[in-house]
């Protein structure tokens, strides 16, 4: 198989191996706030949501990033 017509998929991120710090700025560098880290920490840790599209308080822009 030619190696150009293979196309790469972005690899996923694990937001679990970030740090409130870390996430914070995995959040800056997409463009958002970085408050954004601990609405999705509340979200896993204080409402057991890991379902992107539940974390209703995220823009939808940034709930399909």
């Amino acid at each position: 198989m030619n190696s150009a017509t293979v196309s790469a998929k972005p690899a996923l991120i694990n937001l679990l191996d970030f740090d409130r710090k870390g996430l914070q700025a995995f959040f800056v560098e997409l463009g958002e706030k970085p408050f954004r880290a601990t609405q999705v920490l509340k979200w896993i840790y204080q409402e057991g949501i890991s379902d992107f599209d539940e974390m209703t308080n995220l823009s939808k822009s940034l709930r399909n990033h």
